[in-house]
C-alpha cells in the first residue's frame, strides 16, 4: 500500500483563536522515520513529509493511507489536516498515532479519523494495513482504535516489538536532517554552537510510570535495549552517509541500565566513533566511574529530570531521591566536563510560595550549568489528568492548544495564571543571576576552556530574554 506519513512539526499560536502557523521542528521526527522504514520493509510504498508539502504528495502520491502523528497541542491542527485530506481525497484513511491519540483515543470519533494507533506503532500499524488489505474486521486487528455505531471501539493491545535488533535503521533523509539545530549550552563543534544532529535511542521505554507522563501508554512500562553493536552500526551508517558528527540519545532515562551504557560507551570508544552525544537521565542513578566513560566517549551534555521540590516529588514523580543524592550524581558528571541541564516542573495546584522557595534552594545547590522550569501539564491519559481535568485553564474553542508545558494548565489556588509566570521568570532569574552560578560557571570555564563559547551564547541569550 502507499503510504503518507506526516511530520505536523513545532508550531506556535496567537491568542485566541486559530490564527496559527507552522514551524519545522528543530529534531528529527524519529517515530515516523523508524516507522517508515520498518513499513517499507514489509513492502509498502512509504514517504514521509512536512506539514507544508503533505497537500501536494496527497495529490501526486495519491496515497492509500495518511498517517499522523500527534502531540496534545497538536490535536486540532491534526484534524485541520485530516479534514483536508478528506476533501481531496476522500477513499485515503487517516490514522492519527503517537502519545496524544495513545492517551485520548476518543479524537478517532472525529469523523475524518479512520483509526488511531495506540502506543508502539511499527507492528501494530503494520496489521492494521495488512487488515485492511486483506479486508480483514477492524476489531481483529490488535493495538488500534475506531468508531463503531457512534462508540468508540478499542481492541486488545497489540504486542512490542521484543529483538528491537531486528528493526531496520529509522529511514533518514537528508531534508529532515539539514534542519535540525541544537539548542543553546551545547558543545561548540566546529566552531558552531547549532550543529546538525541526529537522533538516535539505544533502548524504549521506562519502567517508573510517573503520573504526568505518557511513557506508560506508548510501552507499558516495559523496557528492551538494543545491542550495543547495532546501536554504534547506525552512528557509523549515519556519519558516513550524512556527515552528522552530533548524536541526541532519546532514550526516556539513559542511565537506566549501568552495564548496558558500559557497554556502549565501550563500543564507541573500541571503533573510535569520534562523535559528541547527549542524552536523558535519571539523577539518583549512575556512579563516578559511568560518567567518566561517558565523557569519554563523546557525551558532552546530560539533561537530568529534577523534577520538582522534595516535598512535591513524593506526590506526583517516582521513583524517589534525596537531594544529596542527586547532588553527588551532578557532581560526578561535572567534574568530567559533561554539561549538566536541570529539568523542573512549576505550577502543581498544591504548591505554594513556600514550595517555590524550598525549589529554588534546592536547585541553587546543584551543579547545574543550565535550567529548563516548565509548567505541570496533564496530559490526557495521565493519572495526573484523571485527577485534575476538572481544574484546567482551558479555552473551548482550541481544546488542549496550550498543553505545551510552556503555560500553566492547571487551575492553582494560590496563583493566578500570569502570577505563576511571573514565579516562572524570576525563578530562572535568580537561577542564573546568583553568586553560586556564577562562581560554578567561572569554575568550569576555567577547568574546562573550551566550554567557555558554550556559557557566553547563554548568556547572551538570557540577556535578550530579560533574565540575565
Amino acid at each position: 500500500m502507499k503510504v503518507l506519513l506526516v511530520d505536523i512539526g513545532e508550531h506556535y499560536g496567537k491568542d485566541p483563536g486559530r490564527d496559527y502557523i507552522y514551524q519545522m521542528r528543530k529534531a528529527e521526527p524519529i517515530g515516523l522515520l523508524s516507522l517508515a522504514a520498518y513499513l517499507q520493509a514489509a513492502g509498502h510504498e512509504v514517504r514521509v513529509v512536512s506539514p507544508i508539502v503533505y497537500i501536494y504528495d496527497v495529490f501526486y502520491f495519491d496515497p492509500d493511507v495518511v498517517g499522523i502523528s500527534v502531540m496534545s497541542w497538536q490535536h486540532n491542527i491534526a484534524l485541520d489536516m485530516a479534514r483536508t485530506v478528506k476533501v481531496h481525497k476522500s477513499s485515503a484513511k487517516v490514522v492519527l498515532g503517537g502519545p496524544h491519540p495513545s492517551g485520548y483515543p476518543e479524537i478517532v470519533l472525529d469523523s475524518n479519523i479512520d483509526t488511531v494507533v495506540i502506543g508502539e506503532g511499527e507492528l501494530a500499524f503494520s496489521r492494521y494495513l495488512t487488515a485492511l488489505e486483506n479486508g480483514v474486521p477492524l476489531k481483529e486487528a490488535q493495538g488500534i482504535a475506531f468508531e463503531h455505531s457512534g462508540s468508540l471501539v478499542i481492541t486488545s493491545p497489540s504486542p512490542l516489538v521484543e529483538d528491537l535488533d531486528s528493526l531496520p535503521f529509522s529511514l533518514r533523509t537528508k531534508k529532515f536532517l539539514d534542519r535540525t539545530k541544537m539548542g543553546l549550552i551545547d558543545y561548540d563543534v566546529d566552531g558552531t554552537l547549532s550543529p546538525r544532529n541526529a537522533q538516535i535511542s539505544s533502548s524504549r521505554g521506562c519502567p517508573y510510570n510517573c503520573n504526568f507522563c505518557l511513557s506508560s501508554k506508548m510501552w507499558r512500562c516495559k523496557v528492551r535495549f538494543r545491542s550495543s553493536e547495532k546501536v554504534v552500526d547506525e552512528i557509523v551508517s549515519i556519519k558516513s552517509n550524512f556527515g552528522i558528527t552530533f548524536f541526541a540519545f532519546n532514550d526516556l532515562t539513559f542511565n537506566l541500565n549501568a552495564k548496558h551504557v558500559h557497554q556502549l560507551c565501550d563500543e564507541m570508544i573500541r571503533r573510535k566513533v569520534d562523535i559528541h552525544w547527549h542524552c536523558l537521565c535519571n539523577p539518583v542513578l549512575g556512579d563516578n566511574e559511568l560518567y567518566q566513560k561517558m565523557a569519554e566517549a563523546g557525551c558532552i551534555r546530560i539533561g537530568w529530570g529534577i523534577e520538582a521540590s522534595l516535598s512535591l516529588r513524593e506526590r506526583y514523580s517516582k521513583p524517589q531521591g534525596t537531594i544529596s543524592r542527586m547532588i553527588a550524581t551532578l557532581r560526578a558528571s561535572d567534574q568530567v566536563g559533561i554539561l549538566n541541564r536541570g529539568f523542573i516542573m512549576l505550577g502543581h495546584p498544591e504548591e505554594t510560595e513556600e514550595d517555590i522557595v524550598k525549589t529554588q534552594r534546592m536547585i541553587q545547590s546543584m551543579p547545574l550549568d543550565d535550567l529548563s522550569g516548565r509548567f505541570v501539564t496533564p496530559f490526557p491519559g495521565t493519572a495526573l489528568w484523571e485527577q485534575y481535568k476538572d481544574q484546567l485553564i482551558v479555552r473551548d474553542c482550541w481544546p488542549f492548544f496550550d498543553f505545551t508545558t510552556y503555560k500553566p494548565i492547571i487551575k492553582s489556588p494560590h496563583f493566578s495564571p500570569e502570577e505563576l509566570v511571573e514565579r516562572q521568570i524570576e525563578f530562572a532569574r535568580t537561577f542564573y543571576t546568583s553568586r553560586d552560578y556564577c562562581r560554578r560557571r567561572e569554575s568550569k570555564i576555567k577547568r574546562f576552556p573550551h566550554l567557555e563559547n558554550s556559557f557566553r551564547a547563554l548568556s547572551q541569550d538570557m540577556s535578550k530574554k530579560g533574565i540575565m
